[in-house]
């Protein structure tokens, strides 16, 4: 447990020159051993490219950061830590080796882990700074957002009679919780939450367009269902710290898959 300054730049100076031993002994299965080697020829026989699309992320990044000077130094690693640790709740000496355990991380490890996403954060903000206003005003139209709750149903003579019922009168969160296919939103009794009109269907984005909080839409045919939806508010588009950060992690993505696309990988597994 790093409990002083003094331990922490301590432990940052391992990391900073971790090097990895490929035969140590990351597990024992059945009493068999099972070397870090062995680990990643098996984690390449699993065919998961969703751990090499990873793998090549993060050595964008990386490789991206040092190209531009990004950099990280102790103080700062150790003021995220303070952070994400209270974020988890980790107090105590205790709890904090409780959630490495739990996690298979040593302490230097996460140390490692966390200086990588604060240069993350570093480069998202290099990359895209110069780019959010120019974004939002040509994207300003697909930001408007929307609370939403919604109900879905297989057919449609059931949608048209729920329909019928709410202009009744009958309240729209107690049909949801009631009749709707779709599990969590009926958990929540049809809650959906607040959602970018641009990242609803398209055939249900033009019925929403213009509606005015309280309005009733639908029923709606869409992803092989019906829908019908309560527009609780309306958020027009501007330009806050959230719209900001939408902003900035869709230009970083976009970056980053054009990076990922040019680099040239030569996999020796």
């Amino acid at each position: 447990m790093i409990k002083h300054q003094s331990e922490f730049k301590d432990a940052w100076s391992v990391v900073c020159n971790m090097h990895a031993d490929i035969d140590r002994s990351v597990a024992h299965i059945d009493g068999v051993e099972l070397t870090l080697a062995d680990f990643v020829r098996r984690l390449k026989l699993s065919l998961d490219h969703n751990i090499f699309e990873t793998v090549l992320k993060w050595s964008v990044v990386e490789r991206a950061c040092e190209d531009r000077g990004i950099g990280v130094i102790a103080e700062e690693v150790q003021q995220y830590m303070d952070t994400y640790r209270s974020q988890r709740d980790l107090f105590t000496p205790e709890d904090f080796q409780k959630w490495l355990f739990q996690h298979r991380l040593t302490e230097e490890e996460l140390l490692l882990m966390l200086s990588h996403e604060i240069k993350l954060a570093k480069l998202a903000d290099a990359i895209s700074d110069d780019h959010i206003d120019k974004r939002y005003a040509l994207n300003k139209a697909d930001m408007n957002r929307v609370e939403l709750y919604t109900i879905e149903v297989e057919r449609e003579s059931t949608a048209v009679e729920l329909r019928t019922q709410i202009d009744e009168g009958v309240d729209f969160c107690t049909l949801a919780r009631l009749y709707s296919q779709d599990e969590n939103s009926r958990r929540q009794c049809g809650y959906a939450g607040v959602v970018r009109l641009s990242d609803l269907a398209p055939e249900v984005e033009c019925c929403i367009v213009g509606c005015s909080p309280g309005e009733i839409v639908g029923p709606i045919k869409s992803v092989g269902s019906y829908h019908l939806y309560l527009v609780e508010q309306v958020f027009p588009a501007i330009l806050d710290d959230q719209a900001r950060d939408t902003l900035r992690q869709e230009i970083f993505e976009e970056w980053l898959e054009v990076q990922i696309k040019r680099v040239q990988v030569d996999w020796h597994l």
